[in-house]
């Protein structure tokens, strides 16, 4: 069953600050486990506001924001790595012991640290899921910028090449930005971004899913095998599954414990696809009215 608690504590606020022109665009932070749906969330709540409330929506995800692992000459040792090709450097990393990375390393200019930061990657044994290896500060100057209605530009991480190489964005005045993201909510204390608690989120969202360790493992083994590059498909799994299991670990340290305050929205994401799709809409319908008490101007 899918179920939405209301969140009473959300005040109504204009998207325009009373007695002035200036714009506010209202932000609503998505944070959830990987593979528990949040993108699918944040796009058809963008759709809802956009095509039942006439609403002008950004997404942005937290993915976009994250640092290359070490320096960018390491990282090109082995990244973009080519599809099932046995000679390439990543596909050698994942089968090397410390002396062969040591030489590799020293062939190519680079520290064996260094080197086994990439290794680990090819391995599954890297963790993306901490704040640290996030750019917060990016992160937030791009949120509290587009919220005070500024114009941001900024280049996404890519996941091939590892490198802040991705796609360009530019992001302009909008009615909504929608941030998800795995540490949308973390604490400050536990180094997660500071647009959860100074006054800069307008509403907080979360997706609660039952028996999340098998059934989340299940989506990222059905989502991600096909599309890894390293490796056979024997090692391609037991690396997501590495992968995985620190995972869960940060799961429960850097988000589980933030999704429990009072303002923060539950949407349950179980097997029935419709559903959850109901459930969305009708958040979207709860933040329109909440937000929508004076005209945008």
């Amino acid at each position: 069953m899918v179920e939405m608690e209301p969140n009473s504590s959300v005040e109504p606020k204009s998207p325009v600050e009373k007695g002035t022109s200036k714009h506010v665009t209202h932000i609503i932070l998505v944070a959830a486990g990987g593979a528990m749906g949040k993108s699918s969330l944040a796009n058809v709540l963008k759709q809802d506001l956009e095509e039942t409330f006439s609403q002008s929506v950004e997404v942005i995800s937290e993915d976009w924001f994250y640092k290359p692992p070490t320096n960018e000459k390491a990282v090109k040792v082995a990244f973009p790595a080519p599809v099932g090709d046995e000679s390439s450097n990543a596909f050698k990393l994942m089968h090397m012991d410390d002396k062969q990375v040591e030489e590799m390393a020293k062939d190519n200019g680079v520290t064996l640290e260094e080197l086994k930061v990439v290794q680990d990657i090819t391995k599954g044994l890297h963790s993306w899921s901490q704040p640290s290896a996030l750019d917060m500060d990016q992160f937030c100057d791009v949120v509290t910028g587009i919220k005070a209605g500024e114009t941001r530009t900024f280049r996404e991480f890519s996941f091939s090449s590892k490198l802040q190489d991705g796609p360009e964005h530019t992001i302009e005045k909008v009615h909504y930005l929608i941030v998800e993201g795995v540490f949308a909510l973390t604490g400050q204390d536990k180094g997660g971004p500071r647009i959860a608690y100074n006054g800069i989120a307008d509403f907080k969202v979360t997706i609660h899913m039952e028996d999340y360790y098998n059934v989340g493992l299940q989506r990222v083994l059905t989502r991600d095998l096909e599309r890894s590059k390293e490796g056979t498909l024997e090692e391609r799994k037991a690396a997501i599954e590495n992968q995985w299991k620190l995972v869960m670990k940060e799961y429960e340290t850097y988000i589980e414990p933030y999704t429990k305050a009072k303002d923060v929205q539950f949407v349950s994401n179980g097997v029935n696809i419709d559903e959850f799709h109901g459930n969305i809409r009708k958040l979207a319908e709860d933040i329109y009215q909440a937000t929508t008490s004076e005209a945008l101007g």
